[in-house]
């Protein structure tokens, strides 16, 4: 289980990036949080992953207290996560199959656990065709699998999608969807990250909406696909997640959509604008590389 209690993160700026959040997310759920640019998004997922540590409150992943982690204990805490990230992060000097194999040598599997297990993530991902492949030979989405296949490798508990999604075409789009889908139905927690409207809308799944460092809404299984039937309040909130405010008297004004939706996304690729703490340890830290 995921629980936040009355979390709140403060940069190092003042620039309150979290207020008040109390979240709980059980095992085996499947979650989109969605939210524009500034809501809050990235900095509960560099908690999660304890790159950052909560100003107040208390946050517990699977029983662990991450307050209480010591710096030595964050790596063997993130074995139990699989991070999926935007810009996949493969080693482009190994092919798909040492990809893959990397994430479980960083733990000290042995050859023969390797063998077996690396096969079968390639079949579960669609990927066993491909597995001399090297990265450039691959397309976006076989990129995505492949990046997906290794957060799975050593079998997580939880899979954190960082807009999965995001450098793909809609085909693409849909097939690394329906995979999360099938790893989620296997019993893996996956929390999905996303500005796909579209992708959230075609799901029936649990939709957290964040603004502002608040959780503006959180709508159980089945609620936000039928939004034609929904109130408007509940309308507008959900839609201010994805699309640009436009003031009632200015109706008439053209909103570049497009503009806006790049610049969240590049806002993402980096999680956060706020400078680095000297309590934050990189996922990409020397230890872990960047494997998990």
């Amino acid at each position: 289980m995921i629980e936040f209690d009355n979390v709140s993160k403060t940069y190092e700026t003042g620039n309150r990036a979290l207020r008040d959040i109390s979240l709980k997310i059980n095992d085996g759920e499947f979650v989109f949080i969605v939210g524009r640019s500034g809501s809050g998004k990235s900095t509960l997922i560099k908690l999660i992953t304890r790159e950052l540590k909560a100003t107040d409150g208390s946050i517990r992943i699977n029983g662990k207290d991450l307050g209480k982690l010591k710096a030595r204990e964050i790596p063997k805490y993130r074995r139990g996560l699989g991070v999926v990230f935007q810009d996949f992060r493969l080693l482009n000097d190994r092919n798909v199959y040492e990809n893959i194999a990397f994430a479980q040598r960083v733990i000290g599997a042995s050859g023969r656990e390797i063998k077996e297990n690396v096969p079968e993530i390639l079949k579960l991902t669609g990927l066993s065709a491909k597995y001399k492949n090297m990265p450039n030979q691959l397309s976006g989405g076989e990129q995505q699998r492949v990046a997906i296949a290794r957060a799975l490798i050593n079998k997580p508990s939880v899979i954190l999608a960082d807009e999965p999604t995001g450098n793909l075409d809609e085909r693409n789009s849909q097939d690394i969807m329906r995979l999360l889908y099938e790893i989620n139905e296997r019993g893996t927690t996956v929390i999905v990250i996303t500005h796909s409207r579209h992708i959230v809308e075609s799901a029936n799944k649990r939709v957290i909406v964040m603004e502002k460092g608040v959780i503006t809404s959180d709508n159980p299984p089945g609620f936000f696909p039928n939004a034609q039937t929904e109130k408007p309040k509940k309308e507008f909130v959900i839609r201010s997640a994805f699309e640009p405010t436009i003031p009632a008297e200015n109706k008439d004004t053209k909103v570049d959509t497009k503009a806006d939706a790049g610049a969240e996304v590049q806002d993402e690729i980096r999680l956060s604008e706020e400078p680095e703490e000297t309590d934050t340890v990189p996922w990409d830290d020397e230890e872990e590389g960047s494997v998990e």
